[in-house]
């Protein structure tokens, strides 16, 4: 599966190809959908006790996901959209994080800093700002739920451009959350959970996963870069993720 994932990653993100994006997306998503399946028919006993035993897990992330959602409402003024593995259904055992993106439709500095005092004043400190080339740029904050404990949870907050975020990000993850069929949901995991050694290999599955999930929300645009000599499209270098 390492050797099929690599392939197919290389070669749609291949720039010499001149392909489009849709073109590129769709080849993704036949891939993946291929591949899923055909893993779900063999393995369908070992995804379902792998789901069995996280179910306790989920149960709980689920209760602090709700309380956490009212909190950030009420702290930033804007419903939060929790866009994390958990709220997909393809996290692990060993994980507990949960994730919120804030689109903000006033993105400018000024608002960026209200809102930077805000999560700093309730717990949260920035941690890191990706994507910053490209339209998916986003300043990412982290706090924590039972801090410490065997319970403890990581939380995600990040601020992102609503214009962007909407068109793009929010219907991808209204595909992978809402809109999947939850055998491939948990086929995800259960290959997530096999793959999670293999880092190079994983991180090109979940880039995948991503991208597929694009494609079937009918969104064509590439959230990685494409490689292989050639200028980099707007001096694009960086995933857009």
């Amino acid at each position: 599966m390492g050797d099929e994932i690599r392939t197919i990653y290389k070669t749609v993100h291949l720039r010499k190809t001149n392909k489009k994006p849709q073109q590129r997306l769709t080849e993704v998503k036949i891939f993946f959908d291929k591949l899923i399946d055909d893993v779900y028919k063999k393995h369908k006993s070992d995804i379902d006790a792998f789901i069995a035993k996280r179910k306790p897990i989920d149960e709980k992330l689920k209760l602090i996901e709700t309380d956490l959602k009212g909190k950030i409402k009420a702290m930033l003024g804007i419903e939060p959209i929790s866009a994390s593995s958990f709220s997909a259904g393809t996290n692990l055992l060993e994980e507990s994080d949960l994730d919120f993106n804030i689109p903000i439709p006033d993105f400018t500095i000024p608002k960026l800093s209200e809102f930077y005092k805000i999560l700093k004043a309730n717990g949260y400190e920035f941690v890191k700002l990706m994507s910053a080339d490209n339209p998916g740029i986003h300043f990412v904050f982290q706090g924590f739920v039972n801090k410490g404990t065997k319970d403890e949870v990581e939380i995600e907050i990040k601020l992102r451009d609503a214009a962007y975020y909407m068109k793009v990000h929010h219907l991808m993850h209204d595909y992978l959350d809402n809109k999947m069929p939850k055998e491939h949901k948990d086929t995800i995991a259960w290959i997530k959970s096999n793959l999670k050694p293999k880092k190079d290999v994983y991180a090109l599955f979940k880039a995948l996963y991503y991208e597929q999930g694009l494609a079937n929300a009918g969104v064509y645009e590439m959230l990685y870069p494409l490689e292989g000599g050639g200028k980099k499209k707007n001096g694009r270098q960086t995933r857009r993720r």
